[in-house]
């Protein structure tokens, strides 16, 4: 009982000069728990508040950066297994290619009205542009679509790089 009187005057005093439950705990071996209990009425002054709220936003800084630095990893793997994919492209890739792209470029729709929505199937339908000008709802459905976007921005600058051509 003796001991754990002066872990407790040990930890009370180490918090009046300001230092974290984290730092206490490294120099009184007891469980947070009962440090806290011990320490609950020990008012800190403002420097020292300020200190500790410096120290877990530095904390939340090296946390921030380590996740940053762990997705840049992810992207260049996603980025060079993507880029391997594709290693030729012949005669039938470039025709293909080039429909798509015709395709695409004769539909003529303004880029300030493409619009990403998601609807939910009707079976009694009253739409209006149903029959022969009706070419159908497309609806796609991806996981982890940021992955696939990543991919997808590998394979058209791999594509580029075998035409010899630039991306716009």
């Amino acid at each position: 009982m003796l001991a754990k009187l002066k872990e407790k005057e040990m930890a009370i005093e180490l918090r009046k000069q300001g230092h974290s439950y984290s730092e206490i705990l490294k120099k009184v071996p007891v469980a947070k728990s009962t440090l806290s209990l011990w320490l609950r009425s020990v008012g800190l002054a403002k420097q020292q508040k300020q200190r500790l709220t410096e120290k877990r936003l530095a904390a939340l800084k090296r946390g921030w950066e380590t996740c940053r630095r762990k997705r840049i990893l992810i992207i260049n793997k996603i980025r060079e297994a993507a880029k391997k994919e594709i290693k030729e492209i012949t005669q039938r890739d470039l025709w293909l290619i080039g429909i798509t792209l015709y395709w695409a470029e004769i539909l003529s729709i303004p880029i300030n009205q493409i619009r990403v929505y998601f609807k939910k199937h009707k079976i009694n339908s009253k739409r209006k542009n149903v029959g022969k000008n009706d070419h159908g709802l497309m609806r796609i459905k991806v996981k982890r679509s940021i992955n696939l976007n990543r991919k997808i921005s590998a394979w058209i600058e791999k594509i580029c790089e075998l035409l010899h051509c630039g991306v716009v």
